[in-house]
């Protein structure tokens, strides 16, 4: 939901937001697996994180990353935001 927000409401260009919102993905990624790895030693047990499925997805964002930005100036902008509403509102229809 990033994205969106600084797109229409800070009108930052599409470009300049894909990195900064893969970026703060990562790092509240990042944040969440340390503190689902801390659960266990305070309430006894958990199940641990899936480490190789989290290195494949990290792997796969930092992929993503670098290709989107790549590919991105090849691609209009108006066709970006359009792809992004038409995902904004296929989770919004789907949760609702």
């Amino acid at each position: 939901m990033l994205a969106p927000f600084l797109v229409t409401t800070i009108r930052l260009p599409v470009y300049a937001v894909a990195g900064a919102v893969l970026l703060a993905n990562f790092m509240t990624s990042l944040a969440g697996v340390v503190f689902y790895r801390t659960i266990p030693l305070h309430q006894g047990s958990a199940a641990p994180p899936d480490w190789l499925l989290g290195i494949l997805f990290g792997l796969g964002g930092l992929l993503g990353m670098s290709y989107g930005a790549k590919c991105q100036s090849n691609l209009p902008e108006r066709g970006i935001k359009l792809i992004l509403v038409a995902i904004v509102f296929a989770v919004s229809a789907k949760y609702i």
